[in-house]
């Protein structure tokens, strides 16, 4: 019983790093932009608007959401792995589901960005667009990474 909760605040935790990894990415995107603009003497009160607030809140839900999420679908992922292929090292099926769990997750991910960029008008909102895509960009390389490293264990 100890060794599970163990592997479940593992999986938390590591959950939540990778979820704090990515909001910093966008937080620097959005940084970068502002600077950009600051530089350029463009206005910058639409960076304070209520769309990007929306926008903001529903990522960082979803970042939050998906962290929270990721030790109880690693957990049953595991169980699954276990009950299909017995005898294996549990390092081994640990690495094996965390890397099939996180390409599930990462080309979801991906997926959500690259729609949600295309409800928002380029010119109104340049921002977000840039952040969707370069969120789904980055969620897409990391599918790759991922989905390699499923492949070869």
């Amino acid at each position: 019983m100890k060794s599970m909760i163990n592997d479940m605040k593992e999986s938390l935790i590591y959950g939540l790093k990778t979820c704090l990894e990515y909001f910093v990415i966008i937080a620097a995107i959005l940084i970068l932009s502002i600077v950009i603009d600051l530089i350029g003497g463009r206005d910058i009160d639409h960076y304070f608007s209520t769309p990007y607030f929306i926008t903001a809140s529903i990522g960082l839900a979803l970042t939050f959401i998906c962290a929270g999420l990721y030790p109880s679908v690693l957990k049953m992922s595991i169980n699954s792995y276990n009950a299909e292929c017995p005898g294996l090292t549990q390092r081994y099926v640990i690495e094996k589901c965390r890397s099939k769990v996180l390409c599930r997750y990462f080309s979801i991910l991906s997926c959500f960005c690259f729609v949600c960029s295309l409800f928002y008008d380029m010119e109104t909102y340049p921002i977000i667009v840039r952040s969707l895509m370069a969120g789904g960009f980055v969620f897409l390389f990391q599918y790759i990474k991922y989905r390699k490293q499923y492949k070869s264990l």
